[in-house]
C-alpha cells in the first residue's frame, strides 16, 4: 500500500464503498484505498479457483498487500490464480505458503515482486514473469518444490538472492537479455537444474555448457545441481562466487586446468593455487577425508551438504575453520580439531547430525553463532581453554548431549548462550541456572570447572576442584 497522506474523506468514502461491494466480494477480500486506488490486504475466502477483481466499487485494484494471502480464510489454498491487468505492486509474501497453488501468470501491469511473494508454494508448476517485473525479489520462488516451467521476459534486469532456491523440479532457465544483475545463490539448491542458458544479446553474462558465467568467462557464478561427474575450472576463471558450487551433489571431481593462475586441484578438491586454502569439495564425494598437510584454512561453505563424507582429518598445519564449513554434512560421524586451530566459525558444524563428540583444543579462542547447533547425536564435548569465547547458540537443539565440561561459570556462563533455546528433558532445570540449593553468589567464579552432567544435571566443584555427585 502506497504510504501517501489519507485524507478522512477518502476513508469515509471507502467505507461506503465496503457496503457497496457484492456479498462475494465482502466474503473474499478485505481491502485498502488510497488516491482512489485499490490494495487487496486480505484473502478470506474459500479457496479453489481464485479471480482477484479488477475494479471494486468502481475503484481500479492496483496492488496486493503484504501477506494478503498468507495463511488466509480457513486454510483453504487456491489451485489457481487470476491477477488481473492493472495490479501494479505484489507485495512481499503475498501468496507464502499456499501449497495447492499450481499455475500462475502476472499481468504485464505488474512491475514489482515483492521478497517471497511465492515462497513455498510447493504445488507450482509454472509461472510466467512479464518483462513488466524489473526486479525478482529475494525468495520470489523459494522452495517452490515442483516448479518445472518458468519464463522470464525480456525487460527484467535483475534476480535476486535465493529467487529459485530449492526448485528441486526446475531442469533449465533462460536469462534474457535484459538482466543486468543476478545473485549467485539465486539457483542454489536446485538438485535437477542441468542448464542454465543465457540470450547471445545479453551484455553481462553467458552459458557456457549451461554454466552461469560473467560475459568475459572471468568469474564463474553458479554451476547447476543437476550436473553430474567432473567439474573442470578452466584457465581463465579467476572468481567463483561464493555458492557456485555449492549443492552440487553429482559432481564427485573438481579439475583445474594447470594454467590456472589463481586456483589449483589436489585429489579433485578445489584450492587456492598456493595450497594454503581448501576452497571446496565436491558435495559428491563420499567416506573419509585427510586434508593435506600445509592447509592452513578451510574456507566458508568448503565441505557443506557433503553428505557423504563420514570422517575427516584435519591436519596440525589447519588455524581456521570457516564460516558453515561443515554445514549439513549429515552422516559426518568424527572430525579432528587439532591443536593450532584459533577460530571455529558461525554454522561450523551446524546440523551435522551423526556427529557424537568433539574436543575443542585450548588454541580456539572463538567458537562462532551456531557452530554446533542441530547436532542431535552430539553426546560429549569438551572445550579446553577458560578464555574460549562460545556464540550465541553454539550447541542449541543438541538434544542429545548429556556429558559436557564447559571452562566457567557464573556470571557470563557462556553454557547460558551456547546451549540457546534448547529443552531440558522433563524434571531438569533450566541449561545456565545454578544447580538447585546453589544461589548465582555461590556458584564457582570464572575459570574453575563445572561438569554437565547426565540429563544436564549440574554440582558445584568441590575444593579439590572435582565435581560432585
Amino acid at each position: 500500500m502506497s504510504s501517501g497522506r489519507r485524507s478522512p474523506i477518502k476513508i469515509s468514502a471507502f467505507s461506503w464503498l465496503c457496503l457497496l461491494l457484492p456479498v462475494s466480494l465482502k466474503a473474499q477480500f478485505d481491502c485498502a484505498t488510497n488516491n482512489d486506488q485499490v490494495t487487496i490486504t486480505r484473502y478470506t475466502g474459500p479457496g479453489g479457483d481464485v479471480i482477484i477483481p479488477n475494479m471494486i466499487g468502481g475503484l481500479p485494484v492496483t496492488g496486493i498487500g503484504d501477506k494478503a494471502f498468507y495463511h488466509s480464510g480457513n486454510g483453504s489454498a487456491p489451485s489457481s490464480l487470476r491477477i488481473p491487468n492493472g495490479v501494479a505492486n505484489i507485495g512481499e509474501q503475498a501468496f507464502f505458503g499456499w501449497s495447492g497453488l499450481t499455475n500462475v501468470a502476472i499481468p504485464a501491469s505488474v512491475t514489482n515482486i515483492g521478497a517471497a511473494v511465492f515462497q513455498f508454494c510447493t504445488g507450482l508448476e509454472s509461472a510466467t514473469i512479464p518483462g513488466s517485473v524489473t526486479r525478482i525479489g529475494d525468495w520470489a520462488f523459494h522452495g517452490c518444490t515442483f516448479l518445472t516451467n518458468v519464463m522470464i521476459s525480456k525487460g527484467v534486469t535483475s534476480i535476486g538472492g535465493l529467487a529459485f532456491a530449492r526448485c528441486d523440479y526446475l531442469s533449465n532457465v533462460t536469462i534474457p537479455s535484459s538482466v543486468t544483475s543476478i545473485e549467485g545463490s539465486a539457483f542454489t539448491d536446485c538438485h535437477n537444474l542441468t542448464s542454465i542458458i543465457v540470450d547471445e544479446a545479453n551484455a553481462n553474462f553467458t552459458g557456457t555448457d549451461g554454466i552461469l558465467f560473467d560475459k568475459s568467462q572471468n568469474t564463474l557464478i553458479k554451476y547447476p545441481g543437476g550436473k553430474s561427474g567432473s567439474l573442470l575450472i578452466s584457465a581463465s576463471v579467476t572468481r567463483i562466487e561464493p555458492g557456485a558450487l555449492n549443492a552440487c551433489n553429482k559432481v564427485t571431481i573438481i579439475t583445474v586446468d594447470p594454467s590456472n593462475a589463481n586456483y589449483s586441484s589436489v585429489g579433485g578438491v578445489l584450492f587456492d593455487k598456493s595450497r594454503g586454502t581448501l576452497i571446496r569439495c565436491p558435495s559428491g564425494k563420499v567416506g573419509d577425508f585427510s586434508i593435506p598437510d600445509g592447509v592452513t584454512n578451510i574456507a566458508d561453505g568448503a565441505f557443506s551438504r557433503c553428505c557423504g563424507l563420514t570422517n575427516v582429518m584435519v591436519p596440525n598445519s589447519v588455524t581456521a575453520i570457516g564460516r558453515a564449513a561443515f554445514q549439513v554434512c549429515s552422516n559426518l560421524v568424527s572430525v579432528t580439531i587439532p591443536p593450532g586451530v584459533t577460530r571455529i566459525g558461525d554454522s561450523a558444524f551446524e546440523h551435522c547430525k551423526s556427529l557424537a563428540s568433539v574436543t575443542i583444543p585450548a588454541s580456539v579462542t572463538s567458537i562462532g553463532t551456531l557452530a554446533f547447533s542441530a547436532c542431535s547425536s552430539l553426546t560429549n564435548v569438551t572445550i579446553a581453554s577458560t578464555e574460549t569465547r562460545i556464540g550465541k547458540n553454539a550447541f542449541a537443539g543438541c538434544i542429545g548431549l548429556t556429558n559436557a565440561l564447559f571452562i566457567a561459570y557464573g556470571a557470563g556462563n557462556p553454557y547460558r548462550r551456547a546451549l540457546g533455546r534448547l529443552t531440558a528433558p522433563p524434571g531438569t532445570r533450566k541449561p545456565g541456572a545454578p544447580p538447585e540449593g546453589v544461589s548465582q553468589a555461590q556458584a564457582p567464579p570464572t575459570g574453575r570447572e563445572i561438569r554437565a552432567l547426565p540429563r544436564r544435571q549440574f554440582t558445584p566443584p568441590s575444593n579439590d576442584g572435582s565435581a560432585q555427585r
